[in-house]
């Protein structure tokens, strides 16, 4: 599994000519002074809309990476952004290549966030799959010359998110793919154990319960 994050989401897509008017906002200023508009040109947080705009599009590009999925494994070129994908040293333990057999794949979005996963035999497979996702999510957001400035978060992948792992963080969750399992992430778990604890503990002081 592995996880590729759009930067600045919202901001990162241009509003329709004529909607921007729709996201226009007062500047604070001293009483007196003439009144200042800021007129964005992009998307913006809190518009009812831009949840539905943003996805039509991050949706595109799923679609768009899916077709690329199906072509031949080794036929797309290397992405500027590929050795982000095959850090880990588990998969460093696959043979480098060996054909097309074996590949199956899932592809999926959630707003801004582009999960693909994959059961491979080979590195050139999963590098296939990273390829595929990263070109169709730079067909709808076009790649930027400046990395740092980049659609796909160049901080996330130097974090490891894009990274290839049989264990990964994601949505609040983590995933095990070798024990084929997934759990809330500990932060969380332990958050809601401590609120579980804190009810209980009032529940006895008020006469009586488990002990947890």
């Amino acid at each position: 599994m592995a996880k590729f994050d759009i930067k600045d989401g919202f901001w990162g897509l241009s509003c329709e000519t004529g909607e921007e008017w729709n996201f226009c906002y007062v500047l604070p200023q001293e009483e007196g002074e003439p009144t200042r508009l800021v007129v964005p040109t992009s998307l913006q947080m809190g518009w009812v809309e831009s949840p539905l705009y943003f996805c039509a599009a991050s949706e595109t590009a799923r679609d768009v990476a899916t077709q690329y999925l199906e072509t031949r494994v080794g036929s797309l070129k290397e992405h500027k952004f590929e050795k982000y994908t095959m850090e880990n040293e588990a998969m460093k333990d696959l043979p480098v290549q060996g054909g097309e057999d074996g590949l199956r794949y899932f592809v999926d979005v959630y707003v801004d966030d582009f999960i693909p996963m994959a059961i491979a035999t080979t590195q050139e497979q999963l590098r296939h799959v990273a390829n595929a996702v990263m070109q169709g999510i730079h067909d709808v957001f076009p790649a930027c010359e400046i990395d740092e400035n980049d659609p796909i978060s160049l901080k996330k992948l130097k974090k490891k998110d894009g990274e290839w792992a049989l264990v990964k963080d994601v949505l609040g969750f983590t995933f095990d793919g070798d024990k084929k399992t997934m759990i809330l992430e500990e932060p969380k778990r332990e958050f809601l154990l401590a609120i579980l604890h804190e009810w209980l503990r009032g529940a006895e002081r008020k006469g009586g319960g488990h002990t947890f």
